[in-house]
């Protein structure tokens, strides 16, 4: 298992890197204290191209292999995750 959180810059950031291919589940959270959405997507990851998350919501990604997972928002959001 493995956990974490990033807070974002405006930009799209790497949340998660499976280097080495050790997990197979990630679960992506908006903090509840986020104000606007966040975006989760691959490296050029933006509010119209990501799957939107709002404050407070979760979505589950199977993973497979080595694969990095970015999320886009507002300067200083917080996104968190778990992976197993």
């Amino acid at each position: 298992m493995k956990t974490g959180q990033i807070t974002t810059t405006g930009s799209a950031v790497v949340l998660f890197d499976n280097t080495g291919g050790h997990y197979s589940k990630l679960t992506v959270k908006a903090r509840t204290a986020n104000a606007a959405d966040m975006y989760v997507g691959n490296a050029t990851v933006n509010a119209t191209s990501g799957y939107e998350l709002d404050a407070g919501q979760d979505v589950e990604i199977d993973i497979k292999g080595v694969v990095k997972v970015y999320v886009f928002g507002a300067a200083s959001h917080t996104a968190t995750f778990i992976a197993v």
